[in-house]
């Protein structure tokens, strides 16, 4: 048999069973299986369970419509937590450069004069060791 006929009679399944969910042919539908169960026309059940199937599939679209949004704004929220913290660590560096170049500044400095003092004579290499001291603290 085909599946638009009964397995047990061979009738034409016409019927659908909405207790059970299944079709049935009219022989069925009166046996005492059936007997007092909800039916409908076999057409009339696969319209519903197309409807059905269509809001589902909304469902479905709306859930993940819902999800794609959470993760979009959650993708937002790190990359802009990313770059505050990109924005940070450029800053904390530009301070340790400024800080390294004043460093660079002040011993570059402290050469100028030492380099004038040794220049000068004996004497003031006194104060030029008194310079090193200072510099190596």
């Amino acid at each position: 048999m085909s599946d638009t006929h009964c397995s047990l009679h061979g009738e034409k399944l016409l019927i659908f069973c909405e207790h059970d969910k299944e079709s049935l042919c009219l022989v069925c539908q009166t046996s005492k299986y059936h007997r007092n169960h909800p039916v409908c026309s076999v057409e009339e059940a696969a319209l519903d369970l197309k409807s059905q199937a269509q809001h589902t599939e909304r469902q479905i679209k709306a859930e993940f419509e819902k999800l794609h949004h959470f993760l979009r704004e959650e993708e937002e929220a790190r990359l802009a937590a990313l770059r505050d913290e990109e924005e940070q660590k450029s800053e904390i560096m530009k301070e340790k450069i400024e800080n390294i170049t004043a460093h660079i500044c002040t011993l570059t400095d402290k050469i100028t004069i030492i380099e004038k003092a040794m220049d000068t004579g004996d004497a003031s290499f006194v104060k030029v060791e008194a310079c090193f001291t200072a510099i190596k603290r």
